[in-house]
């Protein structure tokens, strides 16, 4: 896949959302940055356990006994109660343990984020909050021949009737240079990417689609990194999405990959990287599988869609006891 850069400068920044307490959560539990941002809704019930995390972010007095409430501990240099549940997490009180609020889950750094699961069925909703990627997937899905190119679209976060969402490229899908390139934007309000794996191509990602999901989430703002995903659309209404888990592990690892490739330039570099995964492909009994142990460590997540309708998904791993075996777990 090939990049073009966005039309957009870096210097624009999104418009701000109207001030009010649920925003003010969904700020401070997505991104810790200004409350205003007017970043993606949270239900009710979110924003009353991320009401909750936000609250026991502060430290508090202790009772008239010298004794702090459940979820603190005892800060002997300030005299103060400290809570002990990090990154965004509530104390829960009946279980006894720090968990993420509602709708949130656990990344690899141990913050909260909005639950990938979400947003990808977000994706598919045709409410005033999703971005109906349905049509666009049945169109890419009619590019699919053994004669197409590549065919893509990319998607920016965009500020629509008073809450933001992802939208598609007013453009609409567009077809690549070739059977494995295509063109995606880039910059501070594109978030993703809609493309197609041809017959003749691997349904699964590339190490070139790994470098365009770390471009995409390291040029987005801030206040949309949650929302960064790269989809993939493949013969036999394969669907993949792949999804951004740790971003400095991504950067780390497309890193040592160019500076450990053969090559005298970046493009002879890519093409090494390219060819070196082909021959790991060619060999593969279980393309799933080998993606996962060649870039399950890389800081991104693999999802797989499990009906043509893109109602239901799995997120796919190594097994933790044998990696010869690809776990899959429902989204809920």
């Amino acid at each position: 896949m090939s990049s073009q850069r966005s039309v957009e400068s870096h210097s624009n920044r999104a418009k701000p959302g109207a001030t009010g307490y649920g925003n003010y959560i969904n700020g401070a539990t997505s991104s810790g940055m200004n409350p205003n941002s007017g970043g993606t809704s949270l239900s009710n019930g979110q924003v009353t356990s991320a009401a909750a995390a936000i609250l026991m972010a502060a430290p508090v007095d202790p009772d008239e006994n010298g004794n702090c409430p459940d979820g603190y501990k005892k800060n002997l240099a300030t005299g103060k109660c400290d809570p002990i549940c990090t990154g965004g997490k509530y104390y829960n009180t009946s279980k006894k343990i720090c968990e993420c609020p509602e709708g949130m889950v656990e990344d690899a750094t141990g913050k909260c984020v909005i639950d990938p699961c979400n947003q990808i069925k977000r994706l598919v909703q045709n409410d005033s909050l999703g971005s109906n990627i349905l049509p666009i997937v049945n169109q890419l899905r009619n590019k699919l021949g053994t004669d197409n190119n590549e065919w893509s679209i990319g998607y920016k976060n965009k500020w629509i009737n008073g809450t933001r969402k992802n939208v598609p490229n007013d453009n609409g899908i567009q077809e690549g240079i070739s059977k494995e390139r295509s063109l995606f934007k880039y910059g501070n309000t594109w978030v993703g990417q809609i493309h197609t794996h041809p017959q003749g191509t691997y349904s699964i990602f590339s190490w070139l689609d790994i470098r365009a999901i770390k471009i995409l989430h390291t040029d987005s703002h801030n206040h949309f990194n949650d929302e960064v995903f790269l989809m993939a659309v493949a013969s036999n209404n394969i669907t993949y999405t792949l999804k951004v888990n740790n971003i400095q592990t991504l950067i780390v690892k497309i890193d040592a990959d160019m500076q450990n490739a053969k090559g005298s330039n970046d493009r002879e570099k890519r093409e090494y990287l390219m060819l070196e995964m082909a021959e790991k492909y060619e060999k593969s009994t279980n393309l799933e599988q080998t993606f996962l142990s060649l870039f399950g460590n890389y800081g991104v997540s693999l999802y797989k869609a499990t009906d043509t309708n893109l109602n239901n998904w799995k997120q796919l791993e190594l097994d933790e006891n044998n990696n010869e075996i690809v776990t899959k777990t429902p989204c809920n």
